[in-house]
């Protein structure tokens, strides 16, 4: 294999970083040698060259990220309702951990914004006790609320959601 084309210092490491076309033919040339199969280095040229303009056509996740901020308003606003970051997280699929470095995040997926709507449309107006959180942990979550202002989602907007998700099913 030939040595990768340096094209400037690394962030990390301030050594050379090789081009993306370098790293591409050196990634299809290990997983070809791990395979077995046997393919010269101006074959695999030629393949990422062929296939590299439609590279940029791939999406890329950034480009489609939501902002963050309206669908954790909706997490908040369960919180101040009393239920807690666990149980929040847990109906999303996630852990506590998750779900509270998420919340950092200024842009989520658009599959991460679907998630945290459909848990909140679930959990919304059932009452965290009668789902078996704790009288202590629904005091706990309803005061963090109030300790950082959150506010309820109001229930017209609710209703308005509700009726997007049955039309978009």
């Amino acid at each position: 294999m030939t040595a990768p084309v340096q094209v400037g210092p690394s962030p990390t490491s301030g050594g050379p970083v090789p081009s993306p076309k370098r790293r591409a033919i050196d990634a299809a040339a290990k997983a070809a040698e791990q395979h077995d199969m046997p393919i010269t280095m101006q074959q695999l040229a030629l393949l990422v060259e062929a296939i590299s303009p439609y590279l940029a056509d791939i999406p890329n996740h950034r480009n489609r990220a939501y902002d963050s901020a309206p669908s954790f308003r909706l997490v908040r606003s369960l919180i101040t309702a009393g239920w807690t970051v666990k149980a929040v997280a847990s109906e999303m699929g996630l852990g506590q951990p998750e779900l509270s470095h998420l919340m950092r995040n200024q842009h989520i997926s658009p599959a991460m914004a679907a998630r945290v709507e459909r848990a909140f449309l679930k959990l919304y107006g059932v009452d965290p006790i009668d789902a078996g959180i704790s009288r202590q942990g629904v005091t706990r979550a309803r005061n963090l609320g109030r300790s950082f202002g959150w506010e309820l989602v109001p229930a017209e907007e609710v209703a308005a959601m509700r009726s997007r998700s049955v039309h978009a099913a």
